[in-house]
């Protein structure tokens, strides 16, 4: 779907300045335009929908990290 866009934000250890993790957000997108994520989140919430989101960055996030350790490649310890 274009209208969903999952991005990455790598987790920092503020310590040893290392990532340790990662943490998935999700944009919303119409038009080329990023919508109020907060909003649109709390409106799905407020329907009984917000499980529909969950499903999709759990996929999402599984999609990615299959391709990942396809490519050998390894973002966190």
């Amino acid at each position: 779907n274009d209208e969903l866009k999952v991005v990455y934000q790598p987790q920092i250890n503020i310590k040893t300045k290392e990532i340790s993790g990662l943490e998935s957000l999700i944009r919303f997108k119409q038009n080329s335009i990023i919508n109020d994520t907060e909003k649109i989140i709390e409106k799905l919430e407020d329907i009984g929908a917000i499980y529909l989101i969950d499903y999709y960055m759990i996929e999402n996030a599984f999609k990615v990290l299959k391709n990942m350790t396809l490519k050998d490649i390894m973002l966190v310890p």
